[in-house]
């Protein structure tokens, strides 16, 4: 395990510092190659310049950006209306929220994105962007998430992630058949925080190294159950998972925020080691592969493929998960682990008018120890749908997603900004 962590550690830096002529023409050329299809790229970038030529019809706010807004125009174009909501506002796609649940109470909280060019970069870039998301609950219950991607040239970029949240849980036990009836509820104070510096490599290949620390301390458990004996690993306080590893991503959608044609692959693989600090001994693989197809300029076919595998002594919080707001909607986030999950998806997404469209989904998940005790005929079947509103100026929008989703024994909902892949 520390060879494995060595040699990843060593393979980022030199994959990240070693600035070689090949790698930069190869960027240059991709960038040659590719010019009509970064200028479709740029056109769909909430950060980039609008353009006019061949703009469709617009709505207000926007048709002023278009030819040029009046002064009180500006003033409102650049503060938050918030009543109906804007939820556009200075370059930030903002969405305030209302939660509740019986174990976590009422709460208030909301999601912010700002795209943004970093200074002194080339327009053919990606655009950099902030991401926060916060909540706080009548049960003192809290969630705060900040990341940041960077793009500061053509060579380099940053990823950064810290989050911390302290929202009541459950667990069920591991396995693909662990009964609804061993649900025990645990409130955790968990924090997750990662950094990776990355570099272009070919044609839209960025290859990089990624450093991660998670930590889990258990503030509240239910007595007798297994998490409060402490017979589960993970269970105990003060205890870190600290990795290093090697990360790919190949990114060609047409859109990072709403793409209708292209498709996405990203890989990791990270080596959690005692010899770097870490309290426990395991390894993650991950593979995220996305494709998007637009058989009418206002449909999209989105399909994903996606597998977590976690090897070794991993703490039960680093186990693979069914269920949450992207590949296993319908499902209760955590309702199935183990060392392996496999996801499946598609989802058709249509535009109708003005900025309203809507969305259905239908997927597959499941969990095993094993990829050889991988059951596909008995994989867990999701479905669902639901309206979007399209936030920002037209060909470089973000929605606003609102799905109902099924697949446990109750419908789950989901209310975010962005689509869930």
């Amino acid at each position: 395990m520390r060879k494995r962590s060595l040699i990843a550690l060593v393979a980022g830096a030199y994959l990240v510092l070693s600035g070689t002529g090949n790698a930069s023409e190869a960027a240059n050329a991709s960038q040659s190659d590719g010019q009509a299809e970064t200028a479709a790229s740029t056109q769909s970038d909430p950060a980039a310049t609008p353009q006019t030529e061949g703009a469709t019809a617009t709505q207000p706010e926007d048709a002023a950006a278009s030819t040029g807004p009046s002064e009180d125009a500006q003033q409102e174009v650049h503060h938050v209306r918030w009543f109906p909501p804007r939820l556009y506002a200075g370059g930030v796609f903002y969405l305030p929220k209302v939660t509740y649940s019986d174990s976590r109470g009422l709460g208030l909280g909301g999601d912010a994105i700002f795209p943004f060019r970093w200074p002194g970069s080339q327009a053919e870039l990606p655009a950099s962007e902030l991401r926060l998301k916060g909540r706080i609950t009548m049960k003192g219950q809290t969630q705060a998430d900040v990341q940041a991607v960077v793009y500061p040239n053509d060579d380099f970029g940053l990823k950064v992630r810290v989050a911390h949240e302290t929202l009541s849980e459950r667990f069920y036990g591991f396995g693909p058949n662990a009964p609804e009836d061993a649900e025990e509820e645990y409130r955790p104070s968990h924090l997750d925080a990662y950094v990776e510096v990355f570099r272009d490599v070919w044609k839209d290949i960025r290859l990089g190294a990624r450093f991660e620390l998670e930590r889990v301390d258990l503030l509240e458990t239910e007595p007798g159950g297994a998490l409060a004996v402490g017979d589960i690993r993970g269970s105990e306080d003060g205890e870190n998972a600290i990795g290093t590893g090697l990360v790919l991503d190949w990114d060609r959608r047409d859109s990072r925020y709403f793409p209708r044609r292209g498709f996405y692959l990203q890989s990791f693989a990270l080596f959690f080691d005692e010899d770097i600090g870490s309290n426990y001994d395991f390894n993650n693989y991950h593979l995220d592969a996305r494709g998007y197809l637009s058989p009418t300029p206002t449909h999209v076919l989105a399909l994903q493929f996606f597998t977590f595998v976690a090897k070794g002594e991993p703490p039960f919080w680093h186990f693979a998960e069914l269920g949450g707001r992207a590949h296993s909607r319908g499902f209760r986030r955590g309702r199935y682990r183990d060392r392996m999950l496999v996801a499946a998806q598609a989802e058709y997404r249509v535009r109708f008018l003005w900025r309203i469209g809507a969305a259905g989904f239908f997927g597959v998940a499941d969990v095993a120890s094993t990829a050889e005790k991988m059951q596909l005929e008995y994989m867990k079947a999701n479905f669902g749908g639901g309206p979007r509103l399209f936030l920002g100026d037209p060909g470089r929008e973000i929605t606003v997603r609102f799905d109902v989703g099924f697949g446990g024994n109750v419908p789950r909902y989901y209310f975010s900004l962005g689509e869930a892949f």
